[in-house]
């Protein structure tokens, strides 16, 4: 019988040494971190994360918005080391950065109404924007690197709900509809934050004390400890109203009486003009003592602003007076009906209004007294300041021509 023939079999192996596994388990594991922080700043996601269910538009609503732009104002997103001009269609996320220069400013709405005006020669960085899909309660908070901020608070649609605003030795809890202004000192280290409406509460980061101020009170922040002090309130302006015009052939020998309320016999006030409504460059500037008006004159035909800001017997400043404009214009006024604006639409974003329509490019225009930029053509989109507590906007839509003829145009629109 012939002899079994013998079967061997042979089987490969391939040795992987272990620094190449090592290797290659680190770069997964990077490569899904950066995808999760890329997703967090983009979509504002909440610590947690959210679902594949979560719809575009919840996400989308937790970003935040350009609503004015004025001067030099640069962005710079997470991702990137490129600082690039601001624009009204980006969309601000947590990582984001916002920096003016000397003369510039912007205003920026989250999507809970919250509205932060970053002031000149400031830096900002947004640190929350989201909101919790289970409880609804949004978290927005900023931190003031230098320079100062105003911002105004709308109200809230859960009580966990928070609006924050930090400086680099503060912590400032801010109540529903609540305005304040905040500043800090990048050489001194110093925080000052003054309320001028509703309430909020400032902790210091490194003893941990916190005190709470109300309306016209002021906390600063130095040398590790608090101090709550009183401001003066602030003037309400009487005449000229706003929108007031002077029609004259001999500008410089208009005198104008600026007259303000008094609060206080023994206050001083500060008056201000400006041909800025941000009164970035005063042209005139005086303190008045033991009474509530001034005269001027010596003003050229144009547009100007003019605030007051009362100093009580300590020296210490409140909060400037809303800003009033009035016109000096050449000659005869045109009738009020000549003057052409065309509202688009008007859409509700909760208790802010975006306004959208178009005029005569040489026109001025405000809404509820503040200035719509207008583009080359006369087309505008403008944001309204927030609506506190009120379920009906009331807009006071005013427009000047080059001849300083008005135009007035009321509208009621419900924010249900």
């Amino acid at each position: 019988m012939p002899k079994d023939k013998k079967v061997t079999e042979y089987i490969e192996w391939t040795t992987i040494p272990y620094r190449t596994i090592r290797f290659w388990v680190v770069v997964v594991l990077l490569c899904l971190i950066g995808t999760g922080i890329f997703l967090i700043n983009k979509y504002g996601l909440p610590v947690g994360g959210g679902t594949e269910d979560d719809p575009p538009e919840t996400l989308e609503k937790r970003g935040a918005k350009f609503m004015s732009t004025d001067g030099d104002v640069r962005v710079r997103k997470m991702n990137s080391i490129e600082w690039v001009p601001a624009d009204k269609n980006v969309t601000l996320y947590p990582g984001d950065l916002i920096k003016t220069s000397s003369n510039s400013s912007c205003q920026v709405v989250f999507f809970d109404g919250t509205v932060y005006e970053v002031k000149p020669s400031s830096l900002v960085s947004i640190l929350e924007s989201y909101e919790n899909p289970s409880t609804m309660s949004r978290s927005v908070n900023v931190e003031l690197a230098t320079g100062s901020l105003d911002l105004s608070t709308s109200q809230k649609n859960v009580p966990d709900s928070k609006t924050t605003v930090e400086t680099p030795n503060t912590v400032t809890d801010v109540a529903e509809q609540s305005r304040l202004s905040t500043t800090f000192d990048e050489k001194l280290h110093d925080t000052g934050i003054k309320v001028s409406q509703g309430r909020a509460q400032v902790t210091d980061k490194g003893s941990r004390q916190s005190v709470v101020a109300s309306a016209n009170e002021e906390v600063q922040v130095k040398d590790g400890g608090l101090k709550k002090i009183s401001l003066p309130p602030a003037p309400t302006l009487l005449a000229p109203r706003t929108n007031e015009t002077f029609a004259t052939s001999e500008p410089k020998r208009q005198s104008i009486r600026l007259e303000w309320s008094a609060a206080n016999p023994r206050y001083s006030y500060r008056v201000s003009i400006s041909t800025h409504a941000k009164f970035y460059q005063k042209i005139f500037e005086q303190v008045v003592e033991n009474r509530n008006h001034i005269v001027i004159s010596g003003l050229d035909w144009g547009l100007y602003y003019w605030r007051v800001v009362a100093i009580d017997e300590n020296n210490i400043e409140g909060y400037p007076s809303t800003a009033n404009m009035f016109a000096l214009r050449r000659g005869k006024v045109n009738p009020s009906e000549s003057i052409r604006l065309e509202l688009k639409e008007i859409i509700v974003m909760g208790n802010i209004l975006e306004v959208i329509g178009k005029t005569d490019p040489d026109n001025f225009l405000t809404i509820n007294n503040r200035v719509v930029i207008l583009s080359k053509d006369g087309s505008f989109k403008h944001f309204t300041e927030p609506f506190a507590g009120a379920r009906v906007a009331t807009l006071n839509i005013v427009i000047k021509d080059y001849s300083g003829a008005v135009r007035q145009i009321v509208k009621k629109i419900p924010l249900d």
